[in-house]
């Protein structure tokens, strides 16, 4: 714990609320679906998130982003299951709204148009929904829910059935680039599935077994809203005991915290903690692989981490690496086969 406890300390926590932090995380019963990916993305981020709660002076952009543009977004899937006409100008008022509560418009105003516009993404996507096939909006997932000896709290964005009688459990992302749907484990957590979707899926199966929702395939996706699509995994035939051989073991490094150290990842740059963190390195968005690849060489980083970020910077700078660098092109490729 030194390398926690030494980075909480450098923003601002004394050994005493250090300590009452730990033993407080301690007696916790359960786990959220946020907490499991903040701990798979960087162990010591969740340990000053969630177990220290620090809480910047000024929240980080992405993340007032974020919240103002999934306020929007629930308000109009309300006006659309209820029949209320959602034109351009409702959507305005909406966000306009969403944006003053979240603290975007005290804090990022030069973001306005840029969530206005993430909003409206989703507006479009939610047009495309029959109103009357919408399960479930923001609900909380079933009281008592598990997944093999792990309870789980938390909401679904959005649950709703396809027209091909799927089951589709939606979560909204504002992310430039999509999740991982199947990435190795940063935890060295049992076989590849993102944790969310997973959970999403134990969810839907248990809802269906109840007779809560109704039968069919299970469909656990991310509305990209940058992206303007929809992405996700099949997950009707997912093999249960798979998912609980990847979120038990998760779960339970997550509960015992021993010794959170910082994983240098393509999301250091819109984290709140980089002003402590002691591995972090600034990446220029954009940039190519090679140099996404030297400067996680720099920071220490293993191979199998550095083909996970490397290969999801972007297709031009790979393409470029992979035809004049043996050498990274085998361990890129050697790295993401383990």
């Amino acid at each position: 714990m030194k390398t926690a406890r030494a980075t909480a300390r450098r923003l601002g926590h004394d050994a005493s609320s250090i300590a009452e932090a730990e033993a407080r995380w301690a007696t916790k019963g359960s786990a959220s679906i946020s907490e499991l990916g903040d701990w798979d993305n960087c162990p010591l981020k969740h340990y000053l998130a969630r177990v220290v709660r620090h809480q910047p002076e000024v929240p980080s952009h992405y993340l007032v982003l974020g919240i103002a543009v999934h306020d929007a977004l629930h308000k109009i899937a309300d006006d659309h299951v209820h029949g209320r006409d959602v034109d351009a100008d409702r959507i305005d008022h909406l966000w306009e709204e969403a944006a003053a509560d979240a603290g975007l418009l005290e804090h990022y105003p030069d973001l306005l148009g840029e969530g206005r516009a993430l909003t409206q993404a989703g507006a479009d996507l939610l047009a495309d929904i029959t109103p009357d096939n919408i399960l479930a909006l923001e609900d909380w997932l079933p009281r008592g829910f598990a997944v093999g000896q792990v309870p789980i709290v938390g909401r679904l964005d959005l649950a709703y059935l396809a027209d091909d009688g799927a089951v589709v459990v939606l979560d909204w992302k504002t992310s430039k680039r999509p999740p991982a749907l199947r990435p190795g484990s940063r935890s060295g957590a049992g076989p590849g599935i993102n944790p969310q979707l997973g959970v999403y899926a134990c969810a839907a199966q248990q809802l269906q077994a109840d007779g809560i929702w109704p039968d069919g395939p299970i469909r656990a996706v991310f509305g990209m809203l940058r992206q303007e699509r929809v992405i996700g995994l099949d997950l009707q035939d997912e093999d249960p005991a798979r998912l609980r051989a990847w979120i038990e073991p998760l779960y339970g490094a997550m509960r015992s915290c021993r010794d959170p150290q910082p994983t240098p990842n393509r999301l250091c740059d819109w984290c709140d903690f980089q002003v402590a963190c002691p591995a972090f390195v600034p990446l220029e968005p954009d940039l190519d692989v090679r140099h996404v690849v030297e400067q996680l060489e720099l920071a220490g980083v293993p191979w199998p981490r550095i083909a996970a970020e490397a290969l999801t910077v972007n297709e031009e700078g790979l393409a470029a690496i992979l035809a004049t660098e043996p050498s990274v092109r085998d361990a890129i490729y050697n790295g993401a086969r383990r």
